[in-house]
């Protein structure tokens, strides 16, 4: 199993070696962030295809600012229990100065997009084993998209749940890491 530090070190080299990508990811987000980050004129915006999957920006202070090292944090936590099966976003970094973290946009041309995954969807074992919070706050972080009549659950919106008690320790560790780590910050090219 690829390391989850090297799955997305890999695909934000890729993105970052695009130029051309790049200017047009913060282009998008210069035309949809006002003065002050909180009245973005929508929280999510849809950036185009990359690879077999598209990318959206997502504007929101709140995960930009004070969530993004502890969503990674989240998101490596249960991408190890699962051995590297669970589906999480394909990708996952910050730009400069918090304006946006790119990731999947999984709703984007999906035939069908529920933002509540039903329970009976859910890998409750895996996330049951994972984090402590009720089905709902599972539901809220599981998406149920289907494009070309193939079903994908991604777990994507990690900031709803909290960690079981024995996994916090690491979590808020490799938080820390996640909100300076290079790998997983995307530079705007200066011309």
């Amino acid at each position: 199993m690829k390391t989850f530090n090297n799955k997305y070190a890999q695909i934000h080299t890729e993105i970052q070696e695009n130029s051309e990508l790049v200017s047009k990811i913060y282009s998008i987000v210069r035309a949809n962030v006002v003065d002050d980050f909180d009245k973005s004129k929508r929280k999510y915006v849809h950036v185009g295809e990359f690879k077999d999957f598209q990318l959206g920006l997502d504007l929101a202070h709140h995960h930009n600012n004070h969530t993004f090292g502890e969503i990674l944090a989240k998101m490596r936590l249960i991408y190890e229990i699962s051995n590297g099966e669970v589906d999480l976003s394909k990708v996952y970094t910050r730009l400069d100065n918090n304006l946006a973290i790119l990731s999947e946009d999984v709703a984007h041309g999906a035939e069908l997009f529920v933002d509540r995954t039903p329970v009976k969807y859910l890998d409750l074992e895996l996330l049951e084993k994972t984090f402590k919070n009720p089905d709902c706050e599972l539901q809220r972080s599981t998406f149920r998209v289907r494009n070309k009549n193939k079903f994908r659950y991604p777990i994507i919106d990690l900031d709803h749940v909290s960690a079981r008690k024995k996994y916090k320790y690491q979590v808020d560790k490799w938080a820390a890491q996640y909100n300076t780590d290079p790998r997983f910050h995307l530079k705007e090219i200066k011309k």
